[in-house]
């Protein structure tokens, strides 16, 4: 099999590489169009570049009307100032959107019309020479042949594409993120992730983009955190441990770029853009809000590759499965961006309600912009819709919910990506006599269709952001998937005793044995004291399940009392048993 591998005609990076690129930038032309913002101007870093191509005897004029998220209207802007200054080539300085400003600039300055005419169609021809320098680490746009852009009318973040939206050169310097605040810090970085990730893990992944797409995963995990801690800190910014980590992180994004530039992105950047253009949060953020629901939602199917990745940041090792060290990955990545404090849709100050209404639209969008077509689970829209709505009930999913294991099963928080598996087990014909028991606050737990699977889902997770109780997942490690859950609450109520944890453990019918409960229940037991500093833990047995209540006494849990409420044969699903284990 043969490849084709894209990027950059030079590439300037590490410390000095501003002054190492100087004669290459001032030989493009007779004057330039700095693309820039007025945070970069304040900052001094545009004065940087004017200095060179003065010294140089290079004339310019500055475009420092990109205040956000590229728009077409910033790009018309950007082509009015071109035509009247008389410019030949571009240089952009800034973060993603001054880069993208600017080869939007390229495209309607040679071309004409709209850069809105270009949505849907490969851009192609001659454009004038451009050089990006970036300021934050994260997006790689300078080493990319795409540009996003928002259509102001219709509400959308365009993908535009072709191999002639490609910088000429590249010029990685760290000490132009020095300046970087922490929250720019923390989303570009995690962009970068993004691109890594989702490189490696496409379709298209190929053997040149997975050599650089690890390397930069690496480089994240390693130093994205010294950049944040450090970020804002004046007294720190010289240092040189700081400084090393920038330019790691530089090259990291420089080689996450270059990586999904010839693999492309997969699910998150597609879903990313639809929240961006709608409710105008900044691509890297939106992008880290959606990084740890997309990968659980995604992985089995790709289970190796996030495997991989796993191992290369040392989160798993050689010994754990794929299946394991994938899901370690994932549990990574929610840390890192639990430590950089990457807020949810509701924490951002997005309306719920608002976020609900436009699904249907963002979905529609995510899906016509072919990057989930890229990931190697199918995606449809009922799937895009499933993500769409476990982030919005979502509180701060970062806060790490206790995992418990041991070589047969894994007990985990519920995930959006998990309602498929309990959709089996909740209809489950078989199974429902069980968890009917009083397990279920007085819904019957009998799901027949995956939207009321993903309802109860995303009501778990609600619950669990409100601190009301705690629903694992419980995985059969083997078989890869979820045969039920475990929840865990605290209940005061008489009837349940004071100071008691009250366990109830749904499961597949084919589970409902002594073995398997035993070894479920094993896992949480003696953790549920702690967790909610009770005395005694309490679970409630149907009258019936002799099963489980020989697995609960193995466990050392002893009868309370018993009810017959329905029925006088013991085998109504009503009738049950209330088991104990006081704290030891």
């Amino acid at each position: 099999m043969s490849y084709q591998f894209i990027m950059p005609k030079q590439v300037f990076y590490g410390e000095g590489a501003l002054e190492q690129a100087a004669s290459v930038i001032s030989g493009c032309g007779s004057k330039a169009l700095i693309v820039t913002d007025p945070v970069m101007v304040k900052l001094q870093n545009v004065k940087c570049v004017t200095e060179l191509l003065e010294k140089a005897g290079v004339g310019y004029a500055v475009f420092d009307g990109v205040t956000g998220e590229p728009t077409d209207k910033m790009v018309e802007a950007g082509r009015t100032v071109w035509e009247s200054e008389g410019c030949d080539f571009l240089i952009a300085v800034g973060g993603g959107s001054p880069i993208d400003t600017m080869k939007a600039i390229g495209v309607v300055a040679v071309k004409g019309g709209s850069i809105n005419d270009w949505y849907g169609k490969e851009i192609t021809g001659t454009l004038p020479p451009m050089a990006a320098i970036p300021t934050t680490s994260g997006t790689g746009s300078e080493a990319t042949q795409f540009t996003i852009i928002t259509n102001t009318e219709a509400d959308i973040k365009m993908l535009l594409k072709g191999r002639t939206l490609m910088p000429d050169i590249a010029v990685d310097d760290p000490r132009f993120t020095m300046t970087a605040p922490p929250a720019i810090t923390a989303a570009t970085g995690l962009d970068a992730l993004c691109h890594a990730a989702e490189a490696y893990t496409s379709r298209k992944a190929q053997p040149m983009t997975d050599t650089l797409a690890v390397s930069a995963v690496k480089r994240i995990f390693r130093y994205l955190p010294v950049c944040y801690a450090a970020a804002g800190k004046t007294e720190e910014k010289d240092s040189r441990e700081i400084v090393e980590a920038r330019m790691q992180m530089s090259l990291a994004a420089l080689e996450a770029g270059i990586a999904f530039n010839n693999a492309s992105v997969t699910v998150i950047h597609g879903m990313s853009r639809p929240i961006g253009a709608l409710f105008h949060v900044p691509h890297g953020v939106s992008n880290a809000m959606l990084l740890p629901a997309c990968f659980e939602y995604v992985y089995r199917e790709a289970a190796n590759r996030f495997a991989d990745l796993g191992r290369a940041i040392k989160a798993a090792d050689e010994a754990d499965g794929d299946q394991e060290a994938a899901e370690k990955f994932i549990r990574a990545c929610k840390e890192l961006c639990s430590a950089c404090h990457i807020p949810m849709p509701v924490e951002y100050g997005i309306d719920r309600n608002a976020f609900l209404e436009k699904i249907p639209k963002m979905t529609e969008d995510a899906l016509a912009s072919g990057s989930p077509g890229n990931t190697k689970k199918e995606l449809s829209a009922e799937n895009i819709t499933a993500i769409y709505k476990s982030l919005i009930f979502m509180g701060n999913p970062y806060e790490i919910c206790p995992v418990y294991e041991d070589e047969n099963y894994l007990l985990r928080l519920v995930e959006a990506s998990d309602a498929p598996d309990l959709l089996t087990v909740y209809s489950d014909e078989k199974a429902v006599p069980y968890f009917n028991s009083d397990n279920c606050n007085g819904d019957d737990f009998h799901y027949t269709t995956l939207e009321r699977m993903q309802e109860a889902v995303d009501f778990w997770l609600r619950s669990y952001r409100d601190k009301y109780f705690v629903r694992w997942a419980v995985i059969d490690k083997k078989a890869a998937c979820a045969v039920g859950t475990i929840e865990l609450f605290r209940r005061r109520a008489a009837d349940y005793f004071d100071d008691c944890g009250l366990l109830r453990l749904d499961l597949r019918s084919d589970y409902e044995k002594e073995e398997p409960i035993c070894s479920i229940l094993e896992l949480i037991v003696l953790p549920a004291f702690a967790l909610f500093e009770c005395g005694m833990v309490a679970t409630k047995i149907p009258a019936f399940a002799k099963e489980r209540r020989k697995a609960a006494e193995r466990l050392g849990f002893t009868a309370s009392r018993e009810s017959l409420v329905g029925g006088e044969d013991g085998k109504n699903y009503t009738d049950y048993h209330v088991l104990i284990k006081d704290k030891a």
